[in-house]
């Protein structure tokens, strides 16, 4: 994520460090973890800055995406189905690749591109069920470099879609942060 944050957020700060030890970073007056940063500079709605996006993929790796051999002029839609499956939670909060080919096989002009890392033999089953899923996840070594697919999605006119559900790999965060429009499918938390 480093390369990620570095591009897209060294325009506003003098330094910051993405990962290593506190003892890494270059001297500093003050520390502040970042989960905190709202509540002590006092953010509010009215008061957080709208220009999107911030968060910008590597352009390089981006348009090697965007001309990867293959992709075709259809529509390009990320999906993302489960969160961490170490998750105590993860099975309420998983939709299931199932649901995606139930609602999307047979639909056309549309290319569809996993977005769960480990998820094989799942793609493996909603291609043998008719939904035809491409899966570049094993090329995803960094945040970048998914940041830089997802970036590549749909690129017929301004818009760009992923689908999105569930809580892993591409956030809705970053889908925001770096002004993609997304669908997001909401886990049914049982009482208790």
């Amino acid at each position: 994520m480093g390369g990620l944050l570095q591009r897209s957020l060294s325009r506003h700060v003098d330094g910051f460090s993405a990962g290593g030890g506190v003892e890494s970073l270059p001297p500093f007056d003050y520390h502040l973890p970042l989960m905190s940063l709202p509540f002590v500079l006092r953010i509010r709605e009215a008061t957080i800055p709208k220009p999107v996006p911030y968060l910008l993929p590597d352009p390089l790796q981006a348009e090697a995406w965007r001309t990867r051999p293959g992709q075709g002029p259809q529509l390009k839609v990320g999906l993302a189905w489960m969160g961490s499956p170490d998750h105590q939670r993860n099975r309420f909060r998983l939709v299931g690749l199932e649901r995606f080919v139930e609602s999307f096989r047979g639909i056309e002009k549309v290319a569809f591109y996993s977005l769960q890392p480990g998820a094989e033999t799942a793609v493996a089953a909603a291609r043998a069920a008719g939904l035809a899923v491409e899966d570049y996840t094993e090329e995803f070594h960094t945040f970048d470099e998914t940041a830089a697919f997802v970036s590549a999605l749909d690129p017929c006119g301004d818009s760009r879609y992923v689908c999105r559900s569930s809580e892993r790999g591409v956030g809705c965060a970053y889908l925001g942060a770096s002004g993609r429009e997304s669908g997001l499918a909401v886990a049914a938390y049982p009482a208790g």
